[in-house]
């Protein structure tokens, strides 16, 4: 979720900034305003991203959300699909996965391990939803975030671009041993349905 914050004083849009050397001016006094809840996934070999945004970040709202997905062609006929997920109440591994594997026998739930969303295709497209089209974070109201929010998604989906991973089990690897050799443990995530 995204919270739609209201600057006590206006943020000054690049033209606008006084000094040349400087970007953008940012005020970062703010009044907290109401969650704008985005949920969505992405179409890895399609490249297309569905969203929603629902009023509350449910159980109900999420299970929702991912029957308008698997209702769809190629995901409702589809021999297998993968949900990449992290470990947020609306689909915990404790009850989630129980949910979609009786509803969807062909869908399979794939949690990240803990403070992995890196490995997580989804959160490369919020992290772009961030930087191009909600920064400045400095919003009207919450439907003029939601907007924002709609019409980022409407310009990624012309056309649907395929997801390139590039990560591979030998740059894995390579994190791997370097994160050793600062002496960072790794603790394995197991999830069971």
């Amino acid at each position: 979720g995204r919270e739609d914050l209201h600057p006590t004083c206006s943020t000054n849009p690049p033209d606008r900034c006084p000094f040349a050397h400087h970007s953008i001016r940012v005020e970062h006094e703010y009044a907290r305003g109401e969650p704008v809840i985005y949920l969505a996934a992405v179409d890895v070999g399609g490249g297309k991203v569905f969203g929603d945004l629902p009023e509350a970040n449910t159980k109900v709202t999420f299970y929702r959300f991912v029957d308008r997905v698997m209702a769809r062609e190629p995901y409702r006929s589809a021999a297998r699909v993968f949900w990449i997920l992290d470990h947020g109440h609306s689909h915990h591994p404790a009850t989630f996965g129980y949910w979609m594997t009786r509803r969807y026998p062909n869908a399979t739930p794939v949690y990240t391990p803990t403070h992995s969303s890196w490995l997580n295709v989804i959160e490369n497209y919020f992290s772009s939803l961030t930087r191009k089209a909600l920064t400045p974070n400095d919003f009207p109201s919450p439907e003029a975030l939601r907007e924002r929010i709609r019409g980022f998604e409407r310009w990624r989906n012309r056309p649907p671009r395929p997801i390139h991973w590039t990560f591979d089990r030998d740059g894995l690897d390579q994190l791997m041993e370097r994160w050793a050799g600062e002496g960072i443990r790794l603790e394995h995530a197991s999830t069971s349905a």
